[in-house]
């Protein structure tokens, strides 16, 4: 497939997302107890751990701690031509993005490897200030875009980006992700579960060294 990203302005369809099901907003939970995380990888600066979920499909979060503006971050997640070149597998990728820049709905693109039929999710993405930097909730809206030929719709997922200010003026970037591919073995997904986090990870902290991300502000993040 050729790589395709580009991002919408959807000003004219906000009364559809701005009231978002409260339902969807209240079933995203951050884990915040890790005594089930196994820890899967640690290379090169970068950890991944995996989790069981109940289902037989396993969560991921991988961690780094990095030399970055967080305005530069936070933009990266949102610049839609550079999303298919950093992030594992994404082939395709759009961002509609709304009025207040800290909520938008994004459409990924999915590379499947020969014979699984390439997948594709919707996701609702909020961002919201922490005490020590900031938190991007994810959560899935399969039912918000209809759904395009050539791609399986995933229903279910959810997951975050936090970046928090270290004391030695570093960022920790977490990364933590789950999805329910129905239609794939789970076995299938597992062997992928360390290489996506630790390949976008290792991406991202080659690209945000460069402009604009190195020293991008962004207003509505003061």
């Amino acid at each position: 497939m050729n790589n395709n990203s580009h991002t919408i302005n959807f000003l004219k369809l906000m009364p559809v997302f701005r009231h978002i099901s409260l339902v969807t907003l209240l079933l995203f939970t951050i884990p915040t107890n890790a005594q089930n995380w196994k820890l899967s990888k640690d290379k090169n600066g970068i950890v991944v751990y995996t989790a069981e979920t109940g289902s037989s499909y396993k969560m991921f979060k991988g961690e780094m701690t990095i030399d970055a503006n967080i305005h530069g971050l936070i933009y990266l997640l949102k610049d839609a031509d550079k999303i298919p070149e950093w992030m594992f597998k994404v082939d395709e990728f759009e961002i509609y993005v709304e009025e207040d820049e800290k909520q938008w709905m994004s459409w990924t693109g999915i590379d499947m490897p020969w014979p699984v039929d390439n997948r594709d999710v919707v996701t609702w993405q909020v961002l919201k200030k922490t005490e020590k930097g900031f938190l991007i909730e994810i959560s899935s809206a399969p039912d918000k875009m209809k759904e395009r030929q050539d791609f399986v719709r995933l229903r279910v997922s959810k997951g975050y980006w936090a970046f928090e200010e270290t004391t030695d003026g570093k960022v920790k970037v977490t990364y933590q992700f789950q999805t329910e591919p129905e239609g794939i073995p789970a076995w299938v997904v597992n062997l992928l579960i360390v290489d996506s986090p630790y390949n976008t990870l290792l991406n991202m902290r080659d690209l945000i060294k460069e402009e604009p991300y190195k020293s991008i502000n962004l207003p509505y993040l003061d």
